[in-house]
């Protein structure tokens, strides 16, 4: 992937004939098998990319939409074409940062595909699943309701639950929550568990890859998170139970538990500026059939607050938060579009429009806009 991290130079400036060479050079030893698959993962760039600005930037896509050619053309080598053109309008300027930019991120995802082919990575996940539910669950699953108390004074955290039974509590605003759980037996009787899965796609991973090459990773391209599972359990007490089981499977089945990391029942690291100090998981690392997984073990009240949360415990806002240091000036450079990611109000409005979605009202002076200074 150096090459990717080299190549973003190229992407803004002035025309430079030598930028097209040597992508015409890389495009012209490419045999027709990859020139397919190419074109597929330029058609997987522009669509992530959109869809990344319709999730997060609604109010902006205008200002953010791709020169009308580029969005379009259905391979690479119109894209060079394009990206030769000379030209010093704003329109020009950003049909020649997307055309390069989207040919380079073609490449690099193709790179990613040889690596560690998405179909590979969906079947070890399903095997991994398919393992889990044969040796953890109890036969059978239920569309189980979680009524949840948010503390308006606390940022809409959780202060109470209960499963099943309408919650009722002086100064708490009530969420009604339906999630299908499975069956979890303890010593202490049967119990419900959610399970959740996600897989990193490859533009996910090349973004995650590009944040840690600019934070100064010694391996940026190092991932092990692409295949992952959360579990949402009722306490603390079962989350620590749950997590010695998956280590027994996991070790009969062959595998190994790389690394360990508990800020569910411990204090976490503050140190960390890589994760929310109010993000409350234990986190299993499992190694298995080669492939690493991502195990993480939650509280209902915990997860409900990664929810509807309106500070660094809601996992949207912290992916936000993420976005505005790192992704949005990536993605959409001030010099092309014309956004400053460092305007404070312009987070606030940003922030302010994902909450809104919540149904929750707050003073959009007192959001979180940035994870590296203190308001």
């Amino acid at each position: 992937m150096q090459r990717f991290f080299d190549a973003q130079a190229d992407w803004t400036g002035e025309h430079n004939p030598r930028t097209i060479k040597e992508r015409k050079a890389y495009l012209k030893n490419c045999r027709p098998q990859r020139k397919v698959l190419l074109g597929m993962m330029l058609r997987s760039v522009r669509n992530q990319r959109a869809g990344f600005a319709r999730e997060y930037l609604k109010h902006w896509l205008d200002q953010l939409e791709p020169e009308s050619m580029v969005g379009i053309t259905p391979n690479l080598r119109e894209l060079l074409v394009l990206a030769n053109q000379r030209g010093d309008t704003r329109l020009d300027r950003q049909r020649r940062y997307e055309a390069i930019r989207f040919f380079d991120e073609a490449r690099a995802m193709v790179e990613l595909e040889q690596q560690d082919r998405i179909d590979y990575i969906y079947k070890d996940l399903t095997a991994m699943i398919k393992l889990l539910v044969s040796h953890l669950f109890e036969l059978g699953s239920d569309l189980v309701t979680i009524w949840t108390g948010h503390d308006r004074n606390d940022s809409y955290r959780v202060k109470d639950f209960s499963i099943g039974v309408p919650l009722a509590r002086d100064g708490l605003f009530i969420r009604q929550n339906a999630i299908t759980c499975r069956f979890y037996e303890t010593p202490h009787g049967r119990c419900v568990v959610a399970l959740h899965h996600r897989i990193k796609e490859h533009y996910a991973t090349l973004l995650k890859m590009v944040k840690q090459q600019r934070e100064g990773l010694e391996s940026p391209s190092t991932i092990n998170d692409r295949c992952a599972l959360k579990l949402v359990v009722p306490n603390e007490e079962t989350a620590l139970a749950v997590a010695k089981h998956i280590q027994q499977i996991i070790e009969d089945a062959g595998g190994i538990i790389a690394r360990r990391k508990d800020t569910l029942t411990q204090d976490p690291d503050r140190a960390n500026r890589h994760s929310s100090r109010f993000f409350k998981i234990l986190s299993l690392i499992i190694v298995w059939r080669k492939r690493h997984f991502e195990i993480q073990i939650t509280t209902f009240p915990h997860y409900y607050s990664s929810e509807f949360a309106v500070d660094e415990e809601n996992h949207t806002i912290y992916r936000l938060l993420q976005c505005f240091d790192h992704y949005f000036p990536w993605i959409f450079p001030t010099e092309i579009y014309g956004i400053d990611w460092n305007d404070r109000q312009l987070r606030r409005d940003i922030m302010a429009f994902e909450i809104v979605r919540m149904g929750w009202r707050v003073d959009r002076r007192t959001l979180p806009i940035s994870q590296t200074e203190e308001e």
